[in-house]
């Protein structure tokens, strides 16, 4: 079986995140916890995977991007501490919050 592959280009327009508020969130959490820890499910990169999963997590926006006004600045009480997992599941549609979705996991 061939699976036949093409190039595709597409014109959108985005919002520019700014990746310093990210570090400056987790730098934030990583100084008072000595952690990054999943803020739905608990999950630590670095207690499965070593020193390769130390300081790594993902953030999330509580207010997604897209919602911003134009010019709105995103403050670190915004953002999230969250897994990988848990932050796909926080965008499935329809969108949910970081305190719904840690009510219906089970751990």
């Amino acid at each position: 079986m061939t699976i036949s592959r093409k190039t595709l280009f597409r014109w959108h327009r985005y919002r520019e995140r700014d990746p310093s508020i990210i570090m400056m969130k987790k730098k934030e959490v990583w100084d008072k916890f000595q952690r990054l820890e999943c803020e739905v499910c608990a999950f630590d990169f670095e207690k499965v995977y070593g020193e390769r999963g130390k300081q790594f997590a993902e953030c999330h926006h509580s207010t997604p991007v897209s919602k911003l006004n134009v010019g709105q600045r995103t403050k670190l009480e915004d953002l999230r501490i969250v897994c990988s997992n848990c932050h796909r599941m926080l965008h499935r549609n329809p969108l949910t919050t970081v305190e719904k979705l840690r009510e219906q996991i089970c751990v």
